[in-house]
C-alpha cells in the first residue's frame, strides 16, 4: 500500500511528544549480521521514525545502532536524547513515493524502557 506523508500523519496518535532529529543509524533485524543505513528523522522516549531504502517486516526487532548524529539540527529537551544502540519493535512501516523515488517510513518502539 502506497500512502503519502499527510495521510499517515493525520493518523498518527502518540503517546509521547516527537522531536525533530537527524541522524544516520544502522539497522539490522536482530540476531543478523546484515544491516541497512537509515536516516533519523524524529525521537521520543518510547521510539523513533526512520526512513530507509529498505523496506522492514512487520512485527520484528531490530537492532538500530547511531551512526552520526547532528546535535545542531535536532530540536530535543534535554531530557530527550539518541542513544549509541537500541533494540526496538517495529510498530509500523510504510512506503512512499516521491519524484519517482521509492522509500520506507519505519516506526519503533524501544524495547525494555524505564
Amino acid at each position: 500500500m502506497i500512502a503519502t506523508k499527510a495521510e499517515i500523519e493525520d493518523k498518527e496518535k502518540r503517546q509521547n511528544e516527537r522531536y525533530n532529529c537527524e541522524a544516520i543509524i544502522k539497522w539490522s533485524y536482530f540476531n543478523r549480521r546484515d544491516f541497512h543505513i537509515a536516516e533519523v528523522k524524529n525521537l521520543s522516549t518510547g521510539g523513533l521514525y526512520f526512513v530507509s531504502s529498505h523496506p522492514v517486516l512487520p512485527a520484528s526487532t531490530l537492532v538500530i545502532r547511531t551512526e552520526n548524529f547532528n546535535p545542531n539540527n535536532s530540536k530535543t529537551k534535554n531530557s530527550i536524547f539518541l542513544r549509541t544502540i537500541y533494540v526496538a519493535d517495529i510498530k509500523w512501516c510504510q512506503e512512499f513515493v516521491e519524484n519517482n523515488s521509492h522509500y520506507y517510513g519505519v516506526g519503533v518502539r524501544f524495547n525494555n524502557q524505564t
